[in-house]
């Protein structure tokens, strides 16, 4: 697969991703100097190609001059089985259903930087690791852990067995983010972007939690409503510091 943009290539170059190639627009090398001296450092392959060999190699044209052909990130576990730690996980988000590439990749940043140990979808009816996904999170996909799994409600059941309180982030919830107490270990669990939660998935949930706002439309981004609900964990946890 390919990765695109300074960001994302950047990322893949830092840490330990295979990179097969990467690949530079001819006539903008002076751009990214750094990214070929990581790559020749590295043992990368580094080519030039023409823009349109590049929008052809990345499927898009927001390939900002520079992508990388890379293995999936050894951070997303495609097989249940592959997980083993469950034993010391904490703080698990939950995405069910969602399938927009940007919102997933913003969502995988937000857990990343507000303490989410794993990002757990279904392996149907969701999104998969792309390189939308890879670039919509910044890099963050190459430091924060998802993992797919056959059935999300039996990952609940799951997860209760060892602790956890499950908590469904929804707009008709009957609890209040910031009055509800979220306490360790839990499970935050977001639903599709156009249906919401399924019907077996909220029976699963300890308790739907909703965000207050104006309601002057009718319902939040996803990847905004998540990063509102992980802020409010991370500030119960740590009162806001870094």
């Amino acid at each position: 697969m390919f990765v695109y943009g300074r960001n994302s290539v950047e990322e893949a170059l830092k840490d330990e991703i295979p990179i097969k190639r990467v690949v530079i627009e001819k006539g903008k090398s002076n751009r990214f100097l750094s990214q070929i001296q990581r790559a020749k450092a590295k043992d990368v392959l580094v080519e030039y190609a023409s823009e349109y060999e590049l929008v052809k190699l990345a499927g898009t044209q927001k390939h900002q001059g520079i992508i990388a052909e890379i293995s999936l990130p050894p951070t997303v576990y495609e097989k249940e089985e592959d997980f083993t730690d469950w034993e010391k996980l904490q703080y698990v988000l939950m995405l069910d259903g969602l399938t927009d590439t940007g919102n997933v990749g913003a969502i995988i940043r937000s857990a990343l930087l507000l303490g989410v140990d794993v990002v757990v979808l279904p392996e149907d009816h969701s999104a998969r690791i792309t390189s939308q996904v890879i670039r919509a999170s910044a890099g963050a996909i190459y430091k924060q852990p998802v993992l797919y799994v056959r059935n999300i409600v039996r990952t609940t059941e799951k997860l209760k067995s060892l602790g956890f309180t499950v908590y469904g982030l929804d707009m008709f919830g009957e609890g209040t983010l910031g009055e509800v107490t979220l306490q360790k270990p839990l499970c935050i669990v977001v639903g599709s972007e156009d249906k919401g939660m399924r019907r077996m998935m909220r029976k699963s949930c300890d308790q739907m939690i909703r965000i207050p706002t104006t309601g002057k439309l009718d319902s939040l981004n996803a990847s905004v409503a998540v990063a509102i609900c992980l802020w409010e964990v991370y500030k119960t946890q740590t009162g806001g510091r870094s």
